[in-house]
């Protein structure tokens, strides 16, 4: 059913209670794992951190004996989210929920990261809160 799950992280937490959840989920239904970070400027610094966090966040999935591939995007983490999920046909995009404060959102658009992949994603998200 799920065969290929995308896990999107930035990091924090929040963020990481997707995976033990996404790993589950592969190791019952004989799926991989695609796991995302996107950072939102092109600093080499960031690159290389996020890169190492993904190194070690997929080095904790293979000892779960499931496949891993890793992504590291530049731009704006919904529309990556939603591009990867596309030109990857990932069938479940697991993902962790931040508590936002609305006092101190900066931007009153569209809301946040996880409502706008849930809207314009083309297959299932499974919010973990």
């Amino acid at each position: 059913m799920f065969h290929s799950i995308l896990v999107p992280l930035d990091g924090t937490p929040e963020s990481a209670t997707a995976v033990p959840l996404a790993r589950t989920v592969a190791r019952a239904t004989g799926g991989s794992l695609h796991l995302l970070t996107v950072t939102p400027c092109d600093s080499p610094n960031a690159q290389a951190v996020a890169s190492v966090y993904l190194q070690a966040t997929a080095a904790l999935v293979c000892d779960a004996g499931v496949s891993v591939r890793t992504t590291n995007r530049v731009g704006d983490p919904a529309r990556e989210i939603v591009r990867v999920a596309l030109a990857n046909k990932i069938d479940l995009v697991v993902m962790g929920s931040h508590k936002v404060n609305p006092a101190r959102r900066k931007s009153r658009g569209w809301g946040t990261t996880s409502y706008k992949v849930g809207i314009f994603c083309q297959c299932p998200i499974l919010l973990i809160k």
